[in-house]
C-alpha cells in the first residue's frame, strides 16, 4: 500500500482555495487561511450564461465588480484578495494564504457572530441588500 505524505501547511504556491481553505482571525495578524470546507474564496466573481436566475443585469454587475477588483494592486505583503464568507454576508478582505496553522485562541466561521463581529470589528449594516425591480 502506497502512502502519501501530506504537504506541510502553506507548500502549495498558490495557496488554498475553494473547497480547500477556510478563514480564520489569529489575533492581531488578521485573517489567514487554513484548510476548511469553502469559507475563503478567491475575489472573483463568476460568469454564466443568462439564465432565469443569472440575468443581464446580474452578469453586467458581475462584469463591472470584477473590473473594479482586478484594479486593486497586488499586496505588499504577498496575500491574496479573496471574499471571506460568513452566515450574515461576505467580508472583501486581504487573507495570508501561507500563515501558520491556527491555535487555540482563534475566531474562525465556527465562532459565534458576537465573536466574530467583534474580532474582525463589522460594522453594522443599515441599508437594505437590494432594492425591488
Amino acid at each position: 500500500m502506497a502512502t502519501t505524505k501530506k504537504k506541510p501547511y502553506g507548500s502549495d504556491p498558490a495557496g488554498c482555495v475553494g473547497s480547500n481553505c477556510d478563514w480564520i482571525h489569529i489575533g492581531r495578524s488578521g485573517l489567514s487561511c487554513t484548510e476548511g470546507f469553502g469559507d475563503c474564496i478567491p475575489a472573483e466573481f463568476l460568469l454564466a450564461e443568462t439564465s432565469t436566475f443569472h440575468d443581464a443585469l446580474l452578469e453586467e454587475a458581475s462584469i463591472k465588480m470584477n473590473s473594479i477588483l482586478r484594479r486593486i494592486p497586488a499586496d505588499l505583503k504577498g496575500r491574496k484578495l479573496a471574499f471571506a464568507t460568513m452566515t450574515n454576508g461576505v467580508l472583501l478582505a486581504w487573507v495570508d494564504h501561507n500563515a501558520p496553522p491556527p491555535g487555540s485562541k482563534t475566531v474562525s466561521r465556527k465562532s459565534d457572530e458576537k465573536t466574530i463581529r467583534k474580532a474582525l470589528k463589522l460594522k453594522a449594516v443599515t441599508s437594505k441588500a437590494s432594492k425591488k425591480r
